[in-house]
């Protein structure tokens, strides 16, 4: 698990190595363990660095500290420059030091994740001739890349973004794993191309800092942004399962897509029995996988299903790993806002375990104290209220170098059932009014200052805000596949995993590697998800059961729909023969604090300082008045307002942080 930049310029330019070394510092969390410089002259000449620190690693390897090779960057022009900073995990050698360049065949590769299926690849690569100097799965990806071509990336299993450069093609091959778990921006005008692990490194270069409207106007419909823009104008995210390739000749970017998600009829024939064991099978192998490290592995537990299945496998593979729970403290907090503290289920679970159990409580004023702090780790607001998060990850840092976590068992086996729609006609419109997580359509009007909603209109060229949300959110419906009820639901499911989950790995990554922590996805195993998608949808959701729209401001309704009609409902029964029934059909809860009552009472004041004050950047953008009316909905108790506060937060402290 790494970390890296990547600069293409397209004019003569000198990059001091001041600058150099800044945007590698920018991302050093990502890898506190070494760095690395490759800088490309026009003569295609390649001039490796390390920084003093960390030469005692690299037998003698020149450092970009050095007074003459300082000298040497400043005074020459590099058309390439590349930068990475490692998190060692597997093969702590200096054999892992990248950019890792392979000189025989030309390529170079930039390499952030981790290949869950590399000692098979390795394997099948040395049987076709090929030799490795390192146990790393870098090199896997290097030589993948050599015999394969662009379909290598097919081969994958894992999360990863990467960099190839490909000096004898002339070409930059860019892409990231099926789901997005591991981050990847980019800026591309007339001057660069850039590439990175985070903004920062791109903010640094280009000093240009302009919020991108569209961006907002997203975030402010779904507390989420469903295209691949960033709140930065001009700075996006590389899509998911795609595989881009940037000509270093005509300066031009391709991408095409290499996977999706399958919605058809369902496939396969067999009874829930052998279903069950094939999946249970095919999970046992992933969390092997996973465990793979030369670092301690720990696991995140809560009182769900997904992360006690993972444990309870872990846990007979390694004795006594370390488990991490986090609860909240409930003192002063309303009844149902009770409910969302998980310490006593989990309690009662542990006997089930073989495990080092470590826990934390988490308080009011760790909101106040960390959300500038996360909200600068995520570089963009981003769904949900994700302070526990972060401190979760803090306290885990301390323990492990790697943890295991139970997301993505939701999104691809069926585990928000009140989330699941069916619509006799227009289903796309329809489905569109349940996502409209913060602000209506109809609200946006008056919400928005009338100069923003101006701006947006001509940026987007369309004659309402509306319509651009509509658009983005339309992108990710399957409309070929919406003639049943089943594919509707599968709709519903292809909709959250390319958006709601996309957003949930955006969070866990970022603020868990902030604290120089790897977190792992057993659930998103590709060999795992391919079978899933098969499963006919009655052997994973209750689906004769009518669905009631829940608020999702309000956890404990949904936390009893879910037991209304249930979903995940083959892993249940695979966590029911590892432990017992009663943990098997626990109630979901998410990994919420208790935040209606907080903000209501302890947190008030800090809310009204940051939300009431006219002086707040939020209003260059919101109307003030219409925005407190808002507010005060939940200070008077008419309605549950957290997301929309969180969100609020969240903007103003961007606006803050970045200096917008």
């Amino acid at each position: 698990m790494c970390g890296f930049n990547l600069v293409f310029q397209k004019k003569k330019n000198v990059f001091s190595d001041a600058k150099i070394k800044k945007i590698n510092d920018l991302i050093k969390h990502r890898g506190p363990n070494d760095a690395g410089y490759l800088l490309i002259n026009k003569d295609e000449e390649q001039f490796l660095f390390t920084e003093n620190r960390f030469q005692h690693l690299h037998n003698g390897m020149p450092s970009i500290d050095d007074k003459n090779h300082s000298n040497f960057i400043n005074t020459n022009f590099f058309p390439i420059i590349a930068t990475h900073r490692r998190l060692s995990i597997i093969d702590l050698s200096d054999r892992g030091f990248q950019p890792m360049i392979n000189s025989n065949y030309g390529v170079t590769v930039l390499f952030n994740g981790e290949i869950t299926n590399f000692m098979e690849l390795k394997k099948e690569l040395e049987n076709l001739g090929y030799f490795f100097k390192s146990k790393t799965d870098t090199e896997v990806i290097i030589f993948s890349y050599i015999q394969w071509g662009k379909a290598f990336i097919k081969k994958l299993n894992g999360m990863f973004s990467f960099v190839i450069i490909d000096k004898k093609k002339q070409k930059f091959i860019i892409s990231r794993d099926r789901y997005g778990i591991k981050p990847l921006y980019f800026y591309n005008d007339n001057n660069f191309f850039l590439v990175s692990s985070e903004i920062k490194p791109l903010l640094e270069i280009v000093k240009i800092r302009q919020i991108n409207l569209l961006a907002l106007n997203e975030y402010l419909s779904f507390q989420n942004n469903f295209s691949n823009s960033t709140f930065f104008k001009n700075i996006y995210s590389f899509e998911p399962a795609n595989i881009y390739s940037f000509n270093l000749k005509d300066k031009f970017l391709q991408k095409e897509s290499y996977w999706d998600i399958n919605i058809k009829d369902d496939k396969l024939n067999f009874n829930k029995t052998k279903n069950k064991n094939y999946l249970k099978k095919l999970l046992v192998k992933s969390v092997k996988r996973n465990l793979i490290a030369d670092v301690k592995v720990g696991t995140h537990l809560s009182s769900g299903i997904d992360s006690s299945l993972i444990t309870k496998i872990a846990s007979t593979i390694n004795n006594k790993i370390p488990t991490f729970s986090a609860g909240f403290n409930i003192k002063n907090v309303s009844k149902e806002d009770k409910t969302l503290n998980e310490l006593n289920e989990i309690k009662r679970n542990l006997s089930l375990f073989n495990t080092d159990h470590n826990q934390i409580i988490i308080d009011y004023f760790d909101i106040e104290k960390n959300i500038d702090k996360v909200v600068s780790i995520l570089e963009t607001p981003l769904m949900g209220q994700s302070y526990p998060n972060f401190i979760l990850s803090k306290f885990i840092s301390k323990k492990v170098s790697v943890c295991l976590s139970g997301i993505g068992a939701d999104e691809f086996f069926f585990g928000y059932p009140w989330r699941y729609r069916y619509f006799t006609k227009d289903f796309i419109k329809n489905y569109y009014e349940v996502w409209q997580r913060i602000f209506k359509d109809t609200e946006k009007d008056k919400l928005l200052r009338k100069e923003i909603k101006s701006k947006i209109l001509k940026e987007s060229n369309m004659d309402s805000v509306n319509k651009h949300t509509f658009m983005e959110f339309s992108k990710k419906i399957d409309p070929i596949h919406l003639n049943t009820k089943n594919k509707q639901i599968r709709n519903c499911a292809r909709f959250e995993i390319k958006t709601f989950l996309k957003g949930i790995l955006s969070v866990e990554d970022k603020l868990s590697m902030s604290q120089s922590l790897e977190v792992r996805f057993p659930y998103l195993d590709n060999d795992l998800i391919d079978y899933s998608e098969r499963i006919p949808l009655e052997q994973s959701l209750e689906i004769s059961k009518e669905v009631v729209l829940q608020n999702e401001n309000d956890l404990f309704k949904k936390e009893l729909f879910s037991t209304k009609r249930k979903g995940k409902l083959l892993l249940r029964k695979i966590l029911e023969s590892e432990t017992n029934k009663k943990i098997s059909t626990q109630k979901k809860k998410g990994f919420s604090g208790p935040d209606k009552s907080w903000f209501l009472n302890q947190s008030k004041e800090f809310i009204y300082d940051r939300l009431k004050s006219k002086n707040s950047k939020l209003f260059n953008y919101l109307d003030y008045d219409y925005t407190q009316n808002r507010l005060n909905e939940h200070f008077e108790k008419k309605s549950n307002k957290r997301l929309m506060i969180w969100s609020l937060l969240s903007i103003d402290s961007w606006l803050k942080n970045f200096k917008i």
